[in-house]
């Protein structure tokens, strides 16, 4: 019979979550990471198997959390809903100051030329089922002018931005004057905005 595991994994994923948002893949050490998880690296190594296994369950988590961001923006009602709920709720996400600035997919994605290819794989999967999901709704939407395909690469794309606007330190209040600029550039702008 093993010994029993000293310390709270879920707890120590969110403490690692911390450490790669903040330092990226590349950048995180073992030693960083273990002090943040108040565990040694030999607990870390039988709990994860490896900095790749902490960070791939570092992602789960917060891609279970962002699949409940996803579903609420491809609920909206209509076309402009859905974009707006898209940028505007990814501002808010992005600015949250319980959490590092920015996107961790995003930030990921760019820090990880040491890690091995199941880190990229699941970071570019986990972008690409959202993009999914938003291509998929705006298809059915009835007030859609224009191509799904090209609104959704949009929106997906003016969400990274965001991302990475708001890791170098754009306000709330700046990002939401530029999501506005943005979305003026489509058919619907004549329409009255739900979340402006």
């Amino acid at each position: 019979m093993g010994r029993k595991r000293g310390f709270d994994v879920d707890v120590a994923v969110q403490q690692a979550t911390d450490v790669f948002w903040r330092q990226g893949y590349d950048g995180a050490s073992i030693a960083e990471l273990t002090a943040a998880m108040g565990i040694n690296p030999p607990s870390l190594y039988a709990a994860f198997d490896s900095k790749e296994g902490l960070f791939l369950a570092v992602l789960d988590r917060y891609c279970d959390r962002r699949s409940a961001f996803i579903a609420w923006v491809v609920a909206g009602t209509s076309a402009r809903d859905v974009a707006e709920r898209a940028l505007y709720g990814m501002i808010e996400l992005a600015t949250d100051s319980n959490e590092p600035a920015g996107c961790l997919l995003v930030k990921g994605q760019l820090t990880c030329s040491s890690a091995p290819p199941a880190v990229p794989r699941r970071l570019i999967g986990a972008r690409v089922l959202a993009h999914e999901a938003l291509h998929e709704r705006l298809r059915c939407a009835p007030d859609l002018v224009g191509d799904a395909g090209v609104l959704a690469r949009f929106l997906s794309t003016m969400s990274d931005g965001i991302g990475l606007q708001a890791q170098s330190g754009a306000s709330r209040i700046e990002l939401r004057e530029m999501v506005a600029e943005a979305l003026r550039a489509w058919p619907w702008a004549s329409e009255p905005s739900t979340m402006a």
